[in-house]
C-alpha cells in the first residue's frame, strides 16, 4: 500500500513529511511525493486511519494539498494530483473512483492526446473499455502502460531515494591530549562508528583524512589511501597508529575530526586450485610496519621522473600506469646496476682522463676509457645539475660508470 501526497504549493518540508512515516520515498516532482505505508497497519489501523495520520500532521506542519492512498504506486498518485482531500482507494475500486477524471490526468504525449481526442476519448473510464491488444497495437508499450494505470493494476517498484549518509564524524574534547594512547582511543571510537555506517550501507573506502585541532592554534591533518577498499577498523587504526608514531603532532590536540571516502567494497573470486595468498589488510599493515621503521619515501613503488637527471626516481605508495611493452632488441644491452649510495672514490688523472681508481673494495688501473660526457639539466630551477661522466675498464676486467660532480669522483655503478 502506498500514499502520495499532492502540494498545492511546494515546500521543501514535503520530504520531512513522508520520511516521517517511511524510509522508502520517491519525490515524484518538487510538489509530489509516493512512500510506502504497508508497514504502518500495526500502529495507525486501516488505510483510512493512516491517510487521516498523514494529513494531520501535514496540517500541523502547515502544508496544505491532497493525499492519495492506493494499493499501486501511480494510483496513489493519479488519485493525490486529481482528487480534492484526502482519497482511500480499495483494491479494485480504482476504475470506479478514478473513471470520471479526464483524460489529461495522465502523463500523455501531445500525439497520443491528439489521437485520443480523435477516437472520442475523454475520460479514465472511456479509455479502460478499449481493449489492450488494440491499444498496443496502435498506441505501443507506452500506451498499454498508461491504460493499466488508469485500470490500477499497473505494479512497479518505488524508485525510493537514498538518503545521504555523512562519512565524518568530529569530538571536541574536554582536556586537551598530548599523548598517543589516549588519542587513539578517541580515534578508535569514531573509526568504529564510521565502519559500521559503511557497512549497513553496503559501502567501504580507501582513503581517510584524519585532521586534529591543535591548543593554541594550527591544525595537523594526515591523510592515508591504501590501494584496496576495506571497511575493517582495526586495520585503519593500526595504520594511523603507525602514521602518527612517525609524524606526531606538535602540540595538545582538542579536537579530533576524521573523514572518510566512501567506494564500492571489492569483490574477489578464489581459485579453488590456487593456495591462498595473504590478505591485503595484513600485507598492507605489514608494509606500514616497514615503512616506520625506514621511512614513507623508502617504500613503495619506484616510478621514474621526466628528467635527463642519472637515476632519478622517487618513490610512490601505488603502482605507476603501465606503459606499452615495447619490443625487445635481437642484440641486449649491457645491465648496468647501480651502487647506492655511489662509492665516493679517488682517482688519479693524468692529461684530463682517469688513470687510477680506488673506491672502497674497488681498486685498479684504468685500461680504457670512453668519455667524458658532460651532462646538465634542470638549470631553470633551483635544483640545477651538472656533471661529467666515464666509463672505465679496470685491471680487474670490469667495467664501471664513474662521474665528477662539484670536484668530487663518485663511482656510479658496474656494468654487468
Amino acid at each position: 500500500m502506498y500514499a502520495a501526497v499532492h502540494l498545492t504549493t511546494a515546500s521543501p518540508h514535503l520530504f520531512q513529511l513522508a520520511d516521517a512515516f517511511s524510509p522508502y520515498v520517491e519525490v515524484v516532482s518538487a510538489d509530489t511525493v509516493v512512500f510506502d505505508v504497508s508497514g504502518l497497519r500495526r500502529m495507525f489501523g486501516g488505510a483510512h486511519q493512516i491517510a487521516s495520520e498523514i494529513a494531520r500532521c501535514a496540517n500541523a506542519m502547515g502544508l496544505q494539498g491532497n493525499i492519495g492512498v492506493a494499493a499501486s504506486v501511480d494510483t496513489a498518485i493519479l488519485a493525490a494530483r486529481n482528487c480534492k482531500g484526502v482519497t482511500v482507494i480499495p483494491p479494485g475500486e480504482e476504475l470506479r473512483l478514478l473513471g470520471d477524471l479526464k483524460i489529461n490526468a495522465l502523463a500523455l504525449s501531445e500525439e497520443m492526446q491528439l489521437l485520443l481526442d480523435r477516437w472520442g476519448i475523454r475520460t479514465l473510464a472511456d479509455f479502460c473499455a478499449l481493449p489492450e491488444g488494440g491499444v498496443l497495437e496502435r498506441l505501443g508499450e507506452e500506451g498499454r502502460r498508461l491504460l493499466r494505470i488508469a485500470r490500477g493494476d499497473w505494479q512497479r517498484p518505488l524508485q525510493a531515494m537514498q538518503h545521504r549518509v555523512n562519512y565524518s564524524d568530529r569530538i571536541v574534547l574536554d582536556h586537551a591530549i598530548q599523548l598517543l594512547e589516549p588519542l587513539l582511543f578517541v580515534i578508535s571510537r569514531l573509526m568504529h562508528d564510521l565502519c559500521a555506517r559503511l557497512k549497513s550501507n553496503g559501502r567501504s573506502t580507501s582513503e581517510i583524512t584524519l585532521e586534529l585541532e591543535l591548543e593554541g592554534g594550527g591544525r595537523h591533518q594526515r591523510r592515508m589511501q591504501i590501494p584496496f577498499a576495506t571497511r575493517e577498523p582495526m586495520t585503519w587504526l593500526k595504520l594511523l597508529q603507525l602514521d602518527l608514531e612517525a609524524n606526531p603532532p606538535s602540540k595538545p590536540v582538542i579536537a579530533v575530526e576524521l573523514q572518510i571516502t566512501p567506494v564500492d567494497p571489492r569483490l574477489a573470486q578464489h581459485n579453488l586450485y590456487a593456495p591462498l595468498t595473504p590478505q591485503p589488510e595484513k600485507l598492507e599493515l605489514t608494509i606500514g610496519k616497514i615503512r616506520a621503521m625506514v621511512g614513507t619515501n623508502n617504500v613503495g613503488f619506484a616510478e621514474l621522473l621526466n628528467t635527463h637527471r642519472p637515476d632519478a626516481y622517487r618513490m610512490q605508495l601505488h603502482p605507476p600506469s603501465s606503459a606499452p611493452v615495447r619490443s625487445l632488441p635481437q642484440q641486449l644491452p649491457l645491465a648496468f646496476r647501480y651502487f647506492r649510495p655511489a662509492k665516493e672514490a679517488e682517482v688519479t688523472v693524468v692529461k684530463g682522463a682517469p688513470q687510477r681508481i680506488q673506491a672502497g673494495g674497488i681498486v685498479g688501473a684504468v685500461e680504457w676509457a670512453a668519455g667524458p660526457w658532460k651532462l646538465s639539466g634542470d638549470w631553470w630551477t633551483s635544483q640545477s645539475w651538472a656533471r661529467t661522466e666515464w666509463d672505465v675498464l679496470l685491471s680487474n676486467r670490469t667495467i664501471y660508470r664513474l662521474y665528477l660532480q662539484q670536484h668530487r669522483w663518485y663511482l656510479e655503478g658496474v656494468y654487468d
